[in-house]
């Protein structure tokens, strides 16, 4: 039985192994001994490690294979044949910023660290975001993300974020493109791309639109704006898991109580591409001088836990968890901490470790 497994870590250790070991990343495999019911001792990575595999093994063969991630534990997948490492669990290290917006936390540094990236809030960003997509560390992406967003000031891990993005998407990340998708409503023409229907007297875009990005519609050599592009590409629909990605529709509104005030906004959703839903999705408003900010989390389209980017006025944040509290009961409410929500937040808040070395 072939097996296909979710990455939700980056880098995996033992603590006496002398060398990290990446998701993905070939290892040779040393059967030591038998120790029954299936049960055998390995050396891989300069460590030992006690290995249940699905079929009989014997003491002394040795061979290479690739390490996985798949229910919090490393599994060696070989061919069609996988191992799972028993003694080698995952622990949490929790990923919150502190007040200030900043990493706390030693061990997630030392994380960092070890995967030669830069121990900070723009990494973490693009690291939570990467297990959101469920693709594979690669130090060149989280170094190319990082080199733009720090080009938008004030905006760097949203900047780094949407690079990232691109990058998985298939989308040359260059300054110009990060910019026009984390642009306002002057993009609004051009994010559901050109149809046949467009102008017509019964026609509906935003159905064309969706209907589109479900059939996988190949957008590559689309004359459309470059957000049409990236809301049309990043998708797969083959293999055992579904390959989500998001989207974004700018908007702007308006208000006719008392008196006409106008604002914008954005709807970024992270769809299946198989189940035809959204998994997540977030919305930022501006208005009245103020942001708001929610993400929204779905399960079987209910509604399990909303996000709120705080505004740091203590009583308008109060009221509007009141409000979203009496709105929807049953749901989970909380804040993120100022300055950590985006337009493609992805609700994080541990990272998986090995035996507390990474």
């Amino acid at each position: 039985m072939k097996t296909d497994v979710v990455v939700h870590s980056a880098a995996l250790t033992n603590g006496s192994v002398k060398r990290t070991l990446s998701e993905g990343s070939s290892v040779y495999v040393r059967i030591i001994k038998k120790d029954g019911n299936n049960s055998y001792t390995a050396a891989f990575g300069g460590g030992r490690f006690s290995i249940k595999s699905e079929l009989p093994l014997k003491p002394g063969m040795g061979f290479f294979t690739t390490i996985r991630l798949e229910n919090n534990r490393i599994v060696l997948q070989q061919q069609n044949v996988k191992m799972i490492v028993q003694d080698a669990g995952l622990q949490k290290i929790n990923s919150a910023l502190d007040m200030t917006g900043k990493i706390s936390d030693p061990q997630l540094i030392s994380y960092f660290k070890k995967m030669g990236l830069t121990p900070d809030e723009i990494t973490l960003s693009v690291y939570n975001q990467m297990r959101n997509l469920e693709v594979r560390f690669e130090r060149s992406a989280f170094i190319k993300a990082r080199a733009i967003g720090m080009k938008f000031r004030g905006r760097e891990k949203a900047a780094a974020v949407t690079a990232y993005i691109l990058v998985q998407k298939g989308i040359v990340p260059s300054e110009d493109a990060v910019s026009e998708i984390l642009g306002g409503n002057e993009n609004m023409s051009s994010c559901f791309g050109e149809t046949s229907s467009f102008g017509q007297k019964d026609s509906n875009p935003a159905r064309e639109f969706f209907k589109k990005i479900f059939e996988c519609t190949d957008f590559s050599d689309s004359k459309a704006g470059l957000l049409a592009v990236f809301n049309h590409t990043g998708f797969k629909t083959g293999g055992i898991h579904a390959k989500s990605n998001w989207i974004k529709i700018p908007f702007t509104y308006t208000t006719s109580d008392d008196e006409e005030k106008s604002g914008e906004g954005s709807f970024c959703a992270f769809l299946n591409p198989i189940e035809k839903n959204a998994e997540k999705f977030t919305l930022l408003l501006k208005f009245c001088n103020h942001s708001y900010g929610f993400a929204v989390f779905l399960k079987k389209n209910v509604c399990s836990r909303i996000i709120i980017s705080p505004t740091e006025e203590y009583e308008l944040d109060m009221a509007i968890k009141d409000a979203l509290l009496e709105k929807y009961p049953d749901a989970e409410i909380a804040f993120c901490q100022p300055g950590e929500f985006n337009e493609f937040y992805g609700g994080y808040s541990e990272i998986g470790f090995v035996n507390g070395v990474v």
